[in-house]
């Protein structure tokens, strides 16, 4: 098999979660960008650019420095959250993925797909 059948069937096989990728995260995506730019009144969306949306959710942000306005305090109380799931998630991986990889072979059934066959 050459090398340029083996790529074609590496594409192929990754087909499918590309296409589950693009329709279910990057196309909402689009759309979501998309419709943040439109204007708006009271009571519809009006389907033509206009940065308006942004403008009135961080209005009054820069006037109250240095005190933070409620959308840039919810914004980083959010970070926070983010990086806290981020770094508890980090540890907990890398310490069950050691305990797998050196330990786990002899002790449960449980790691018995994490076994690469006979240790010598």
């Amino acid at each position: 098999m050459t090398q340029d059948r083996k790529s074609f069937v590496a594409w192929l096989q990754a087909a499918p979660m590309m296409l589950i990728f693009a329709l279910f995260f990057l196309l909402p995506l689009v759309f979501v960008t998309i419709v943040s730019t439109w204007d708006y009144n009271e009571y519809e969306m009006i389907p033509a650019f206009s940065l308006r949306g942004y403008s009135d959710t961080f209005e009054g942000c820069i006037a109250g420095l240095p005190d933070l306005c409620t959308i840039l305090k919810t914004y980083l109380k959010t970070l926070k959250l983010c990086v806290l799931t981020w770094s508890l998630t980090l540890l907990i991986g890398f310490t069950v993925a050691y305990f797998l990889a050196f330990h786990g072979r002899s002790y449960s059934p449980c790691s018995a797909p994490f076994r690469s066959g006979p240790r010598m």
